[in-house]
């Protein structure tokens, strides 16, 4: 189910013609993802206020306030008929559209066992908004599924370490958890975490020192936190799970379901 909000009128349609807006194809559109735990969309407004950020960063004067797109968000998922979903907002200068589709949630080996990502260098150009048809983080997550990997690290000229193509990167090292600070989107989930874990340390790293840390993990809305167990053709730690980021999954799900 879709809801559109278009030139300040609100309608409801079970489809919607993304290409009669060439917005949506050439950057003029900024969106947020979120999941349901529950019957609550997690951390509703954050999303929202990101979305506003992003809206600011691309010149987007958003016909909607912050309450309206919420409530519509409320809407769309209570008449939804999965338990599970995933919502994505879409936001151009005229038009806002909520889209809900189910979620298909993680196999249960990626939170024991952990998934394999590897690398790729590039930048997005605008790294603190989210921009609907990001090139860069689609050709991303693209090289890394041909190449059999859950995702691919974005990594800059230097060698540095910015963020996955669609998540957050956090590394252990002697019991510490740290997690990039620059020139990445700050997640909504990322910052669940940090607020968990408050002496999560921000800094930066390269991608050689990442595959020498004691453990990684990535967070991202869908999935929230996953363990790490190799990155390219590099073991991190054993080679699976390790405690830190087993209990970083445990108290993470706590909170998000509400325990």
């Amino acid at each position: 189910m879709h809801v559109v909000l278009e030139d300040g009128k609100i309608r409801k349609e079970n489809t919607y013609d993304f290409t009669r807006s060439d917005r949506f194809e050439y950057g003029e559109a900024v969106f947020e993802t979120l999941r349901n735990y529950e019957k609550s969309l997690f951390k509703l407004r954050e999303h929202i206020e990101r979305l506003f950020r992003s809206a600011e960063i691309m010149g987007i004067d958003p016909l909607f306030t912050q309450d309206q797109i919420e409530s519509a968000a409320k809407d769309v998922l209570a008449s939804s008929e999965y338990e599970r979903n995933r919502m994505r907002i879409i936001l151009t200068p005229k038009e806002l559209v909520i889209e809900c589709a189910e979620l298909l949630e993680n196999p249960d080996p990626f939170y024991t066992h952990g998934v394999t990502l590897t690398s790729y260098k590039g930048q997005r150009e605008f790294p603190e908004a989210k921009v609907l048809g990001d090139k860069v983080s689609a050709d991303a997550n693209a090289f890394a599924k041909q190449e059999k990997f859950y995702d691919a690290i974005l990594v800059d000229e230097g060698g540095n370490v910015l963020e996955a193509a669609y998540a957050n990167i956090f590394w252990v090292k002697d019991g510490v958890i740290y997690t990039t600070k620059n020139k990445a989107l700050h997640g909504v989930t990322q910052q669940t975490v940090i607020d968990l874990f408050p002496d999560t340390e921000l800094t930066n790293i390269s991608l050689e020192d990442l595959k020498q840390a004691d453990e990684v993990f990535i967070t991202q809305t869908s999935g929230g936190p996953i363990p790490v167990k190799q990155i390219e053709d590099t073991q991190i730690g054993e080679g699976k799970a390790g405690p830190v980021s087993k209990k970083v999954v445990s108290k993470f799900n706590e909170f998000a379901y509400g325990g």
